[in-house]
């Protein structure tokens, strides 16, 4: 029914510094970050109103349906969207050695920030029950029908 792929960007960076302070004292500090940006594409179709039902559509081109003993369209995780991610991290241990023993304190700050700009479910799913001819797919494709009648 639809065409729809993903343009995908992924960077990472690392950097960890180790200092040994002493034969019995360590610390090591590790900074992290991540970023993506994940752009998804829809080839358009058809939408709402190009099927003659009175409705806003906020992605030209694009529907999705689900209809009772038929087939649903797939277009709800295909929808066309950027979707940018961002992380941070930083981390810092501290080892000690006294005698036999070995004591550890450390922590870790992480910070994702991430957009989402697409319109996932802004048009509702549109259901076929089949509640006038008692099939859904039936329904649809009286729609079809109806919305384009010199295709074959």
């Amino acid at each position: 029914m639809t065409s729809s792929g993903a343009d995908d960007l992924v960077n990472s960076a690392v950097f960890g510094h180790t200092w040994v302070i002493s034969p019995t004292m360590i610390n090591a500090f590790r900074a992290t970050f991540d970023r993506s940006a994940v752009t998804k594409t829809q080839t358009p179709t058809f939408d709402g109103p190009s099927l003659g039902i009175k409705m806003h559509t906020l992605v030209p081109g694009h529907i999705v349906l689900s209809v009772t003993g038929g087939p649903s369209s797939a277009a709800i995780t295909s929808y066309p969207a950027f979707d940018p991610t961002t992380t941070f991290q930083l981390a810092n241990d501290f080892t000690v050695i006294k005698g036999k023993h070995q004591f550890a304190f450390g922590g870790s700050w992480i910070r994702q920030v991430q957009y989402v700009f697409g319109p996932l479910n802004g048009d509702g799913v549109i259901g076929f029950t089949g509640s006038q001819t008692g099939n859904g797919a039936s329904e649809v494709s009286a729609l079809l029908a109806r919305s384009y009648p010199n295709r074959r």
